[in-house]
């Protein structure tokens, strides 16, 4: 099984601020703005949240020169692993489109069914304040991994897409507007199996420190922490696009310092290790239960 590392939701170029962390520990990756998708930020709910409160009050930008986001512009709201996001027809499962260069990538390294993607952005903490959505003051942001989806299945959409498929996903955003020829759905499979349980074939992480990529106390969000054995000169396993060794530092037998590329997509994952790899997707998803998602912790005094 490959892993693949998606680079999703705002960053410095789309959006401008970082995701939110909320007070609960959840995770909003906040979709990049798109004036081809069918979806406003307007009409995008996470639970009881709004989307548009916490893009205008966290200051989100588009555009040059900058102008804020609104709640009636559009929203690529992909990958799509929510099914309360937005009204749904029946049948609709978890999707993800890519296309262009990225999806070269992906089919130049293998990718295919039974392929696991982890998605991450950048995040840092916020909190309401008098009823508007802030960063929490002395927070820092970080890259973090906030979702994941199991490959069920992948689809040429002007070639081999099923016409079921079409039907519930024609809202997605990679089924509207002008797309390139290579243009692709990946929908979840419905299960996957870590390290012995049974879990969802995709979801949305909490947060929490196994989940944190960037080193603790680093002044730059792309310097991760990462399990020894992905190291090259270790021998187990490739990261697409991070071959130079002097990208890699060992810090001690567990654990070495990755300089991440500041651009790139997708970083498929090669382990030849299973065991290595098992062991580091359990800790991934040690509190993820059969549902999805991790029980929702104690709301703390205050928050």
């Amino acid at each position: 099984m490959k892993i693949i590392l998606s680079r999703k939701g705002f960053d410095s170029e789309y959006g401008r601020v970082p995701s939110p962390i909320l007070p609960d520990g959840r995770m909003v990756s906040l979709p990049i703005p798109d004036k081809h998708a069918p979806t406003v930020y307007d009409s995008i709910r996470r639970d009881e949240l709004a989307m548009t409160d916490l893009i205008v009050g966290l200051g989100a930008k588009r555009g040059k020169p900058s102008k804020p986001i609104a709640g009636t512009d559009r929203a690529h709201l992909d990958p799509d692993l929510d099914h309360r996001a937005v009204p749904r027809p029946e049948g609709w499962r978890p999707i993800f489109g890519q296309s262009d260069a990225a999806l070269g990538h992906l089919t130049n390294e293998g990718v295919g069914i039974g392929d696991l993607f982890l998605f991450f952005g950048w995040f840092r903490p916020a909190q309401l304040v008098d009823g508007r959505w802030c960063y929490l003051p002395g927070s820092t942001s970080v890259h973090a991994l906030w979702g994941w989806l199991r490959v069920g299945g992948m689809y040429l959409v002007n070639a081999t897409l099923p016409a079921d498929i079409r039907r519930w996903a024609a809202g997605h955003p990679h089924l509207q507007g002008p797309q390139p020829p290579n243009n692709t759905v990946i929908v979840a499979d419905d299960e996957m199996v870590v390290a012995g349980r049974r879990l969802p074939g995709s979801g949305i992480f909490r947060s929490a420190p196994q989940r944190v990529l960037t080193e603790p106390d680093s002044e730059r969000r792309g310097s991760w922490r990462m399990p020894a054995w992905m190291l090259p000169q270790a021998g187990h396993a490739t990261l697409s696009y991070h071959g130079d060794r002097t990208r890699w530092t060992l810090i001690d037998e567990a654990s070495c310092r990755l300089r991440a590329v500041d651009k790139g997509q997708e970083f498929v994952l090669d382990c030849q290790r299973s065991d290595l790899l098992d062991q580091w997707l359990a800790s991934l998803f040690s509190d993820v239960g059969r549902s999805g998602l991790p029980p929702a912790p104690s709301p703390t005094a205050g928050q």
